[in-house]
């Protein structure tokens, strides 16, 4: 299953890398989606959506992505209609009208072909030979962050997700309710082993800032290894720099965190 993931993830990585070859995408400011949904005759719309975050009609060759309204230009909504041209591109021959709810399309979460989808939308918004240099020439913090989501018009998770995949640190990005682990992704480059896997599910130690984020906000220190790593062996040679951000519209808290060997 792994397999198939990370085989379906290249594959949307490539069809969006070529989206950007063909349109001769050189800079941030250059990824206009009106221009790119209208050369693949792919009409955008936005209207009053029930239960969903957007949707994909495909009739023959021409299409229409419909997202929320006052949204197509925000970064939700940028991020919305890539993933909806992800199934445009990527599986013409499945679904002819595709829904796509917020946990499938901001919470990473359903089939292989809806994260086949977001990883489209994340290159497609932030392609890697632009995105790339960017993310390994700073720090690994949300003030990175935030920069390269205000220059590349996404929203901070995308965002910080993206910054996983392509800086050169031992890093790892984690969502949070204040009780439990969302979600976590590391880059398994630096990472390689399964005992800094952060699972879905896991509760929070108290002596994380994750934890106490819920009332004290914002928050960047040190931890100790063994309250994100409790299995972690020789976890005294290990330090991690936790740097928080609490959400207080969905009440979630991302983590971005950086592993040290002493």
């Amino acid at each position: 299953m792994h397999k198939t993931i990370s085989a379906g993830a290249d594959q949307a990585r490539r069809a969006a890398l070529n989206v950007i070859d063909r349109f001769g995408i050189e800079s941030a400011e250059e990824v206009h989606l009106e221009s790119i949904t209208w050369a693949m005759d792919v009409d955008v719309r936005e209207g009053n959506l029930k239960n969903s975050e957007a949707q994909l009609l495909r009739k023959g060759s021409a299409g229409i992505i419909r997202i929320r309204k006052g949204e197509s230009a925000t970064p939700r909504g940028r991020f919305s209609i890539g993933h909806e041209l992800g199934h445009w591109v990527l599986h013409p021959n499945e679904n002819q009208f595709w829904i796509c709810t917020e946990d499938q399309i901001h919470r990473y979460q359903g089939s292989t072909m809806e994260v086949q989808a977001n990883v489209f939308a994340s290159e497609l918004l932030m392609p890697t030979p632009i995105f790339g240099p960017l993310c390994r020439n700073g720090s690994m913090d949300f003030k990175l962050a935030d920069y390269l989501a205000a220059e590349f018009r996404t929203s901070l998770q995308a965002t910080t997700l993206r910054m996983i995949d392509e800086t050169d640190e031992p890093a790892i990005a984690i969502l949070t309710d204040g009780d439990r682990v969302c979600w976590s992704k590391r880059n398994q480059c630096k990472l390689p082993d399964f005992e800094f896997h952060i699972e879905k599910g896991r509760e929070l130690h108290e002596e994380t800032h994750a934890w106490s984020a819920t009332l004290d906000g914002d928050a960047s220190d040190w931890v100790d290894a063994r309250a994100w790593f409790p299995s972690l062996r020789d976890s005294h040679r290990y330090r991690v720099f936790e740097d928080v951000r609490y959400i207080e519209a969905y009440e979630l808290t991302l983590s971005l965190i950086v592993v040290h060997e002493e």
